[in-house]
């Protein structure tokens, strides 16, 4: 073998390699998500979520839907699927905002939902300012904030002239001052 093809094939291992050794099992990406969903005193990033990547999403939602876990740890996990803007993140948030959930997720649902897919779900979280949970309009309104569209604060602005709860007229007026 020439010296050439020698240096271009040890050069082709090595990167090998290290991909290999980069590279993580399914049991290594639930085991990080784990941990991290266990960072209660400091929770972690954005930017470490979205490092992971899209293989964390069905661990994510495995811990989310888990209903043997703490609700802190699965309310932390629905916060974390409003990293990632797949179908399926999408559709699981839409479905926790069924009637009749849990409010914790819901409200986490709801910034996920804003985070993800923004105008597309424009309808689905502005239809929350009318639920008869005021904890449940707040986070609406601060969802709308985060969608951020001319059809958002008008949302908004429509709720802010009925609204009789003082903590979501805060929210509403704190979104529409952005």
């Amino acid at each position: 073998m020439s010296r050439g093809i020698r240096w271009i094939f040890a050069l082709v291992m090595v990167v090998g390699l290290a991909a290999t050794a980069g590279a993580q099992t399914t049991d290594d990406v639930r085991a990080t998500v784990e941990t991290m969903l266990g960072g209660f005193e400091k929770p972690a990033s954005d930017g470490e979520w979205q490092a992971l990547g899209e293989e964390a999403i069905p661990h994510l939602l495995s811990f989310a839907g888990d209903e043997s876990l703490p609700r802190s740890t699965r309310a932390r996990a629905v916060a974390a699927l409003g990293n990632f803007s797949t179908p399926e993140v999408v559709t699981y948030l839409s479905g926790l905002l069924a009637p009749g959930g849990d409010d914790v997720l819901q409200r986490k649902a709801l910034r996920s939902l804003a985070r993800t897919a923004g105008a597309e779900q424009l309808a689905t979280i502005a239809s929350y300012l009318e639920h008869e949970s005021s904890v449940l309009r707040e986070s609406a309104a601060h969802a709308l904030g985060l969608v951020g569209t001319a059809e958002a604060r008008s949302a908004l602005e429509a709720r802010r002239i009925v609204e009789t709860s003082t903590a979501v007229q805060k929210a509403i007026d704190e979104e529409l001052a952005r």
